[in-house]
């Protein structure tokens, strides 16, 4: 199993190159390229990172995503952040350790 993956629009990851990550671009407006591309990493990779746009789309075909085998992390893209990867971390964290994090 390779180390990390990023997966998002060529200007938000392009970037993720020069730490040695696989980098995998796709069109944010088709849904269905995101999930198979998706699909074909899920299990290669010990971490994926997602920008947040890939991040919802997936999340709609995985609502359970902390289940899968890889660790699936959001992060922000080119155009802005939406929190995404703040809010899974509340969660996690909830889970965790019992408490329930303030906003």
């Amino acid at each position: 199993m390779k180390k990390f993956a990023v997966l998002g629009d060529y200007e938000s990851v392009v970037m993720y190159k020069c730490f040695g990550w696989e980098v995998i671009y796709t069109n944010l407006k088709d849904k269905s390229e995101i999930i198979e591309k998706f699909n074909s990493i899920k299990n290669l990779y010990e971490r994926i990172f997602l920008t947040e746009e890939v991040y919802e789309v997936i999340l709609e075909k995985y609502p359970e995503i902390e289940k899968l085998s890889s660790s699936v992390i959001p992060l922000p893209g080119i155009r802005g952040s939406k929190n995404l990867a703040k809010q899974k971390y509340k969660k996690l964290a909830a889970i965790a350790t019992g408490i329930k994090l303030e906003e």
